[in-house]
Parts: C-alpha cells; sequence; structure tokens
C-alpha cells in the first residue's frame, strides 16, 4: 500500500490531475500569449475554476515543460507562463 489511498487511489488522482490540466492547457494556456503569460486567479476567472483546484493540475504542466509558475514575493501572486515547443 502506498500512501492512505493505496496505489489505485494515487493513481486515479494522477489520473484526474493530468486530465484536468488537459482541459486547462487546451480552453485557457493555448491561447495565452508566451511573453506575457497570465495570473493565476485571471486564468481561472472565466470557466469558473477555484484556484486551488486548477493549481496542482499547473504543476502536472509544468512538470511536463507545458508551463512555467512564477511568483515574484512570498505570498504575492503566481504568474502562469506557456513554454515555446522547445524550450
Amino acid at each position: 500500500m502506498n500512501g492512505p489511498v493505496g496505489d489505485h487511489g494515487g493513481n486515479a488522482y494522477e489520473k484526474g490531475s493530468r486530465d484536468f490540466a488537459r482541459r486547462i492547457h487546451g480552453k485557457r494556456l493555448a491561447d495565452t500569449d508566451p511573453e506575457i503569460g497570465i495570473m493565476l486567479p485571471m486564468l481561472c476567472r472565466d470557466p469558473g475554476w477555484d484556484v486551488p483546484e486548477v493549481y496542482i493540475p499547473l504543476l502536472f504542466l509544468m512538470l511536463d515543460g507545458q508551463c512555467a509558475l512564477r511568483q515574484d514575493e512570498f505570498f504575492g501572486d503566481v504568474y502562469v507562463q506557456v513554454c515555446k515547443v522547445g524550450e
């Protein structure tokens, strides 16, 4: 058993997060200018997503090299930048 939910629960959580990450990328990040990026609350605003439910899938996108997250100051705004192909 791996953690409180076991192997299957963790894999299901990761699969769900990755599926949602693809939706985030397809619906919002694909149209974002890679040079400018978008603030996390603005990314969530139009579809009505909550920031906490979007943050974890963004980490999966970051891990896959599809976006970068930046925070200039502690407790400051989080900026999301789409990575160009090859970065």
